[in-house]
């Protein structure tokens, strides 16, 4: 389990490193989300507005997936476990039927039907989401050090997925030598599950100051 787990928070650590690095190719996010005015939530404040929607959607909507947007430009962003914009993925299980929700200055923005298949292994139930955004901020600042993002992925990033049967939440940002890090806990027992980096010298992916060898 211990291994499906890192391999698990490995394949999500890629992800996200190709999703700044295509967010910042573009650098141009008005054309997909409106100008915020700095207005900023952390995820379980963005959550409770994104829910209305999805109720009235689907009465039976719970979340797949959240996500922050590199959407700001001030390094300062993320700060308090906050942003000013939030992608959130609800779905029904045991059908096809889903439905993205752009949280933009903790107001819906934009809304769209996905069709993806939803079960037991891709949803969240909100009783184990008990880690908010601001408190797995605190814990990586004080275990890790972590520090904002600069240059692609500005600030602090989040993202909520459901990994190997655990509600993880991930906090992105730097650490003291500005590598690309990220760090994974259990949101509903709020335990650190890893914690990596990536070396921008030769592209290794390090947990504990220890390459990682992706054939074992």
């Amino acid at each position: 389990m211990k291994k499906l787990l890192i391999f698990g928070s490995f394949f999500l650590f890629l992800i996200l490193i190709i999703i700044f690095k295509v967010t910042n190719v573009s650098n141009n996010l008005s054309t997909f989300y409106e100008t915020s005015n700095g207005t900023q939530s952390t995820l379980m404040e963005a959550y409770k507005v994104a829910y209305e929607t999805a109720y009235k959607w689907d009465k039976d909507a719970k979340i797949s997936t959240v996500t922050s947007v590199d959407h700001e430009q001030d390094i300062e962003t993320g700060l308090d476990g906050k942003r000013s914009t939030w992608n959130f993925i609800f779905g029904k299980s045991g059908t096809n039927n889903g439905i993205a929700i752009i949280i933009n200055d903790n107001k819906v923005d934009k809304t769209r039907t996905i069709t993806k298949r939803f079960n037991e292994k891709n949803i969240i139930p909100i009783t184990d989401i008990l880690l908010n955004s601001n408190e797995a901020l605190k814990k990586a600042i004080s275990v890790y050090n972590l520090k904002q993002g600069k240059n692609w992925a500005i600030g602090y990033h989040y993202q909520l997925n459901l990994i190997n049967g655990i509600p993880t939440l991930t906090v992105i940002g730097l650490d003291n030598l500005n590598y690309f890090t990220n760090i994974s806990f259990n949101a509903k027992t709020k335990e650190i599950i890893s914690a990596f980096h990536k070396n921008p010298d030769g592209g290794g992916i390090y947990k504990n100051n220890t390459v990682l060898n992706l054939n074992n």
